[in-house]
């Protein structure tokens, strides 16, 4: 009885561990499938934002935030919940055809805007003004990566509350609405929040590119939003860190275009005076 018992129990214990197994499988699936409905969402907001329609981004880039922010709270996912984003994409993805022809990214692709500036608003040449598009789960870098990793999430909703922030930051710009720039400032801040809690992965260089475009992108804009308040010293401590992390990664810090760090340099000689941006 004594063996047959155990023999029970190690066979019970197989089918709970094959069980287990096989909805660890069926999770991640499913996770990614979600991933990359919200990296659809991020993409689409991003067409929308070069084709001047930011309240479409900004719709575009709230999904896409609520839907990183479901997987990383670790909520199940269902069949019917991709079914519902694949369905959902697929309209948008027809309805944004519109905006292709006027917009300087392609559907999914990589931003090639040759013009950083949106608006002649005060203040608006030291913005910096382009969202940031993301590749979809498994193709270039990203296949090399656990699609649960804690980097990849970081990245993912690093980008999309900057890209979040910004659409409001531009749409504060164009009309001076002060409830759009408290909302750019504390989606800004939950953007650099994040991506220091990747700095806290200790990752290579090669694998924290993103993350540190996206910090000297965030401590940019918000120098620039604290120098509009007329608080200067706020921004001057953001382009102090946003110029210290230039020099350590300027040779990493490709993807800024044919000016590279030139833009944000020039922003950081300009603003440190504030006669002389008040007079820009």
């Amino acid at each position: 009885l004594f063996c047959k018992k155990n023999k029970g129990d190690a066979q019970g214990k197989h089918i709970k561990n094959g069980q287990n197994t096989s909805a660890k499988h069926k999770n991640k699936f499913l996770t990614a499938g979600i991933m990359n409905f919200a990296i659809d969402y991020n993409n689409l907001g991003v067409v929308y934002y070069d084709a001047d329609q930011f309240d479409e981004a900004i719709r575009m880039f709230n999904k896409a935030v609520d839907l990183v922010l479901k997987s990383t709270q670790e909520q199940e996912s269902t069949r019917e919940d991709l079914e519902k984003h694949s369905q959902q994409v697929a309209l948008l993805k027809e309805e944004s055809k519109s905006c292709i022809s006027d917009s300087p990214t392609g559907l999914l692709g990589t931003s090639t805007s040759s013009s950083n500036i949106k608006s002649d608003t005060p203040y608006s040449i030291f913005t910096y003004q382009r969202p940031y598009p993301l590749p979809p789960l498994g193709t270039g870098q990203v296949s090399k990566r656990d699609i649960s990793s804690s980097q990849l999430e970081v990245e993912m909703s690093s980008t999309m509350l900057f890209n979040l922030g910004l659409a409001y930051h531009v749409k504060f710009l164009y009309s001076q609405d002060l409830s759009f720039r408290e909302k750019s400032l504390k989606l800004y801040d939950l953007a650099i929040q994040s991506t220091i809690s990747c700095e806290e992965l200790t990752l290579p260089q090669e694998d924290s590119s993103l993350i540190i475009h996206l910090q000297v992108s965030i401590l940019n804009n918000l120098a620039t939003l604290f120098h509009q308040m007329g608080h200067y010293q706020h921004s001057l401590d953001y382009l102090n860190e946003m110029n210290e992390l230039i020099s350590v990664h300027f040779e990493s810090l490709t993807d800024f275009g044919d000016e590279g760090c030139g833009f944000f340099q020039m922003n950081y000689h300009v603003l440190v005076e504030p006669s002389t941006a008040l007079a820009a």
